[in-house]
């Protein structure tokens, strides 16, 4: 009972994972389309912008939709920039 349990929750887990991986590339692709053909903005720094983007999207996705943690979320995210 308890493993399928287990079993079921990494799954959903995996799911949500999925999901943010996904809505990443999506977010990047548009941000990086948006910045050099609509604002003419040279492509790599239309990439470095749309990267940090999403860096920030996926920490919060992460933190707040994946793993569900309260709390410190500026410590956290100043830790998690860090170590990038």
């Amino acid at each position: 009972m308890i493993n399928s349990l287990v079993k079921l929750l990494s799954k959903i887990k995996f799911v949500k994972y999925s999901v943010g991986g996904i809505l990443s590339y999506i977010l990047n692709i548009s941000v990086t389309f948006l910045l050099t053909n609509i604002f003419s903005l040279y492509y790599l720094y239309s990439y470095l912008i749309a990267y940090s983007i999403v860096l920030i999207f996926n920490f919060i996705f992460a933190m707040k939709i994946i793993f569900s943690v309260k709390g410190k979320t500026v410590n956290r995210f100043f830790r998690f920039i860090i170590f990038i």
